[in-house]
């Protein structure tokens, strides 16, 4: 475990320090920033010199059996230390924190060299580069030593989880407070390998084997370090990750807007700002889709599809699929009423052209006469006899249908007003028949269902309608 775990956090925290470096070196870093820069430094040190390879490289180099056994405790020690004064440069004024911090440096300090002092005296002479820590646990000089740098750890350890516990609850950042309860939940992981550590120092004058419980040392150890860095690291790439998971809804959102958008663009194009707007963006994804909302609502106050109050305690998904079907049945009306607009334009305007080549050929003289006059010297506007214009034969008014019908008036007695079926004009919105005004009044939907979430769960409703052909 020791061959993929430890690489995979020293990885961590070498990219860790990276990211912080250049505030590091900026003039006005402060005490704070730096003691975090040395706890990204310690912890990878601690992790890339426990790899065994380098463990073993390290030994050979050096000539001593076993020394980074000592190097890696010793960078644990400085793990601790430097969180240890990064609270505190975070708790007091930095005329009490730095006489503290320096108190304690010395304090570490002084464990570390009596932790050498024990390592040298004791007899390590064996290499082992997996498990020397538990391996020479409970012999002699050895368990003094991994008695005092356990003791220091978890001392530490204590001190990290109650001060990171007592700020999180006190500051105001979201990330900071999640990276603080992160950092305490690693260090609860240092906590587990120190008691790990003192089970290894009784096992074996009590007979039991400590290699049973190793792997409880090596998870607290390693789960803890990677919480512990991930903690200390979310307040600066946390506020990141929350824009790139808002981009990738206000992406989903667009995308899934394309298909409603596209019908109503279609059925009025005077609506749209960029009628060549697709179905991606990667640019001004927020003004994109802001105004891709804006112009679907202001689409459907044009089309007014009917709404029904007997949906609205309705599941959403289930409202959702009422309202696309009113919209592609609203659309699907607006489309018929425009082809028999058209048609009647059409028949309209062969009606005008007929007419105005009779009217030519009426007016046209006939033998030199004026066009006013017909053969016989009779007025244009008189009948032979000079019977008026205005009354045919048998005396019927030029107002008057055969049987008496007012002219204002159609086969079987509908009035102009009134169109065969019994539609009247008032029902007619842009040429479309539709629903009485008068009688079936068209609401408005509630504000709340005009929202951009809303209308997305009404655009994949659209889109999943077999019926509708905009895709």
């Amino acid at each position: 475990m020791n061959g993929v775990l430890y690489p995979l956090c020293a990885s961590l925290a070498w990219v860790s320090l990276l990211f912080k470096l250049p505030g590091l070196l900026r003039r006005d870093r402060g005490a704070a920033a730096v003691a975090v820069g040395f706890f990204y430094l310690f912890m990878a040190l601690t992790f890339t010199i426990s790899d065994p390879r380098v463990w073993a490289a390290l030994d050979r180099v050096m000539g001593v059996p076993n020394l980074a056994l000592v190097l890696s405790q010793g960078s644990v020690m400085g793990v601790a230390a430097s969180q240890l004064a990064a609270l505190t440069h975070w708790d007091l004024e930095p005329d009490r924190a730095r006489p503290l911090v320096r108190r304690r440096i010395w304090a570490f300090g002084a464990v570390f060299a009596a932790m050498v002092a024990l390592f040298a005296a004791a007899d390590l002479t064996e290499e082992d580069t997996t498990t020397a820590a538990v391996r020479f646990a409970g012999h002699g000089v050895y368990s003094v030593y991994l008695m005092l740098y356990v003791t220091a750890f978890a001392v530490t350890e204590y001190l990290i989880v109650v001060r990171c516990l007592r700020y999180a609850r006190a500051v105001a950042g979201t990330w900071l407070r999640r990276g603080l309860r992160l950092a305490a939940t690693g260090a609860l992981g240092g906590l587990v390998y120190a008691a790990a550590r003192y089970a290894d120092v009784v096992a074996r004058p009590l007979g039991l084997d400590p290699q049973r419980w190793e792997v409880v040392a090596q998870l607290g150890a390693g789960l803890g370090a990677i919480c512990t860095l991930i903690g200390w690291s979310l307040p600066g790439w946390g506020p990141q990750v929350r824009w790139l998971r808002s981009w990738w809804r206000a992406h989903r959102a667009y995308s899934a807007l394309y298909p409603l958008w596209a019908a109503l663009m279609a059925a009025n194009p005077g609506l749209a700002l960029d009628r060549a707007a697709g179905r991606w963006a990667m640019r001004d994804l927020d003004f994109r889709l802001h105004r891709r909302v804006i112009e679907i609502q202001d689409g459907l106050r044009w089309l007014r599809p009917p709404h029904d109050d007997n949906v609205a305690a309705a599941d959403a998904d289930l409202r959702a699929h009422f309202t696309a079907m009113a919209i592609a049945e609203s659309l699907t009306e607006r489309a018929a009423g425009r082809a028999r607009g058209a048609s009647a334009s059409e028949r309209t305007g062969s009606e005008t052209t007929s007419g105005r080549a009779g009217s030519e050929t009426t007016n046209e003289p006939v033998g030199g006469a004026p066009a006013t006059e017909r053969a016989g010297g009779a007025p244009a506007s008189g009948r032979v006899g000079e019977e008026p214009a205005s009354e045919p034969v048998g005396g019927e008014t030029a107002g008057e249908q055969a049987g008496g019908a007012p002219a204002g008036e159609r086969a079987g007695g509908a009035s102009a007003g009134e169109v065969v079926g019994g539609i009247s004009a008032a029902e007619t919105v842009g040429g479309t028949p539709g629903r009485s005004v008068a009688t079936t009044p068209v609401t408005e939907p509630p504000p709340q269902e005009t929202d951009a979430a809303w209308l997305v769960r009404v655009a994949r409703a659209f889109a999943d309608l077999d019926q509708h052909p905009v895709r």
